[in-house]
């Protein structure tokens, strides 16, 4: 058994071919009479199920809409029917009224940013969008990590639930279905699924990996008698747990292709994967 191998020479061989808001900035410009503000996020910060990352700038355009530019390394995920994923650095969060007249946009310490009632007759929903504001936004990534990591991970992005669907499906699934190619190399079966009805879940591993900043685990054939001698050392374990922050409850969910899952955590703001150690 090489499995070993071919999982580092699989992350190897993809790396080759697949190449809060603590300060306030006062503007001079008006808008509408009001004075323009800037901030800039100094920690994480929240916007509805989306976490900001530090060095973030939020603009005040109106009491029911900020405007967003986001650091040099980050892009907002976008997706709609019709034009499918896009990518954008800068978006908008608005609030909107379901009945008559407006909600507006709160900045909290605690909280982050989200809607309140102001003047609206209805309820009042706060919608995270790119910079065409009809693409929702449906979480961020890190455009400077374009491998797939077995280690040495870039700064997180973060997804929604819906913003996994669209990643795992349309951006990651092409290079995880090559990674998988060239982990089952040599085994006597060709997925996950497979190998787990016949041999059960102590012939595999989940190994943690990352692609364009968004950490997920693989179920990959067991290869713990190899792991001194693993040209990248994976962090690999029998299960997966997540945890929430803040007292939030984050849950294991899974997409597979071609017999072949990945595990990711979601339901929180910021959830944290850990693979357990045997």
């Amino acid at each position: 058994m090489k499995y070993f191998k071919f999982l580092s020479s699989a992350l190897l061989i993809i790396a080759v071919t697949m190449t809060s808001c603590e300060n306030e900035v006062e503007n001079q410009d008006d808008l509408q009479g009001e004075q323009v503000i800037t901030r800039i996020v100094e920690e994480q910060t929240s916007i509805g199920d989306i976490l900001l990352p530090s060095g973030t700038k939020v603009r005040m355009v109106s009491e029911s809409q900020i405007d967003i530019e986001l650091p040099s390394d980050f892009e907002f995920l976008l997706y709609d029917d019709k034009d499918g994923v896009s990518f954008s650095k800068f978006g908008s969060y608005s609030c909107a009224c379901s009945a008559q007249n407006s909600c507006k946009v709160f900045y909290n310490e605690n909280v982050g940013y989200g809607c309140l009632q102001n003047s609206c007759s209805g309820s009042c929903t706060g919608t995270p969008s790119g910079g065409d504001i009809k693409k929702p936004a449906y979480g961020i990534i890190n455009n400077t990590s374009s491998k797939l990591l077995g280690e040495k991970f870039k700064a997180s992005g973060n997804l929604t639930h819906r913003g996994y669907e669209i990643f795992l499906e349309y951006i990651a699934k092409d290079t995880l279905i090559a990674f998988f190619d060239v982990a089952f190399i040599g085994n006597d079966y060709k997925n996950g699924t497979e190998l787990i009805t016949e041999k059960g879940e102590e012939s595999t591993t989940h190994v943690l990996l990352q692609y364009k900043g968004i950490s997920f685990s693989a179920v990959v054939p067991n290869f713990d008698e190899h792991k001194d001698n693993q040209i990248i050392h994976f962090q690999q374990g029998p299960s997966i747990s997540c945890a929430g922050n803040n007292g939030c409850s984050c849950t294991k969910d899974k997409t597979c292709f071609l017999g072949n899952c990945v595990y990711y955590c979601d339901g929180c703001t910021s959830c944290t994967m850990t693979v357990d150690e045997k």
